[in-house]
């Protein structure tokens, strides 16, 4: 994380398994990913994605602590609720080994404190919205858009919108 350092890696073309080490271990599909600005998004899904999986993305700094304790609670009661921010899933994604340890989140949540200090929340919106699943192999909204409705993503309907939002906090359960 020095100054100059660059905070997030290339978007893979295709999902990989990537080693420990940095090796390429496989290539999981074959994909063709074209990355958006956050402009080009249809403004009710930049309004909307946010609030499956974060609803106060706009309010925390990283780590949402009423989250946690929300999920804890729920974990503890029998249910499954996770606690994670978007910017603590960007932080997952691109920095750390994915091990479901207290050690990742540790280092996730800290990770996603200097991700929110480096970049506006707008940016985390776009890297998040340009490599998130969302089921059926479609990994980024320009995937999604084109597999779900075979339609550009500037071109959505509002209830096309709402449904790829709607699927974000379960892809492959509500495909």
């Amino acid at each position: 994380w020095g100054r100059d350092a660059r905070p997030f890696p290339e978007l893979p073309a295709a999902p990989r398994s990537v080693a420990a080490d940095g090796r390429l271990l496989a290539t999981l599909q074959e994909e063709h990913r074209r990355p958006l600005r956050l402009a080009d998004v249809p403004a009710p899904l930049r309004g909307a994605a946010p609030a499956p999986e974060d609803e106060n993305f706009y309010r925390h700094s990283g780590v949402d602590p009423l989250g946690l304790a929300r999920a804890a609670w729920r974990n503890l009661r029998g249910g499954s609720q996770g606690g994670s921010t978007l910017t603590q899933q960007l932080a997952k994604t691109n920095f750390t080994a994915g091990a479901r340890t207290f050690d990742r989140k540790a280092e996730e949540a800290l990770i996603a404190g200097e991700l929110e200090r480096r970049h506006t929340k707008d940016e985390l919106l776009e890297r998040y919205l340009n490599q998130v699943y969302f089921g059926e192999r479609a990994y980024g909204l320009d995937a999604a858009a084109r597999t779900f409705f075979d339609v550009d993503p500037a071109r959505l309907s509002v209830a096309q919108a709402a449904t790829l939002a709607g699927k974000l906090r379960a892809p492959d359960g509500l495909d």
